[in-house]
């Protein structure tokens, strides 16, 4: 609920939303939940997964995403400000906040030019996996 105090306006929105399958119980405690996430230049979070593949990450970049690449099982992309990206949170995933081209953790590739290298914040949303029932 920190997230509520920081982005009322956004959890009026998405709260009435939780949880999106009535009458099917948690299985971990973040199953259904909103969070921000925040990186600096440099930062590096290390390959991990979800205790379980019936949720959804939908992670949602509103600034900073420039210069930021996230791998998903053998898949990296590059965050972009403004753009969301889906995935099923048992897949090992990390992030990398190089404020380079490559993406590279340890950095060294060519500056992004005008970009200016700067915090990430990400709106995350974790829903359960559509196809995921009670009877699962």
């Amino acid at each position: 609920r920190e997230v509520c105090n920081v982005m009322p306006q956004t959890c009026h929105l998405l709260v009435p939303e939780l949880p999106t399958k009535l009458g099917v119980p948690f299985v971990v405690p973040n199953n259904e939940e909103i969070v921000l996430f925040r990186s600096e230049p440099g930062a590096f979070v290390a390959p991990h997964s979800g205790a379980v593949n019936n949720q959804i990450n939908i992670h949602l970049t509103l600034t900073g995403g420039e210069g930021v690449f996230m791998d998903v099982g053998n898949e990296r992309r590059e965050l972009r400000s403004g753009a969301a990206m889906c995935f099923q949170d048992s897949f090992a995933h990390s992030v990398v906040h190089s404020c380079d081209s490559t993406g590279s953790a340890e950095g060294g590739g060519p500056a992004r030019q005008g970009l200016g290298c700067s915090e990430r914040i990400s709106l995350v949303i974790r829903v359960f996996h559509p196809d995921f029932a009670a009877s699962h």
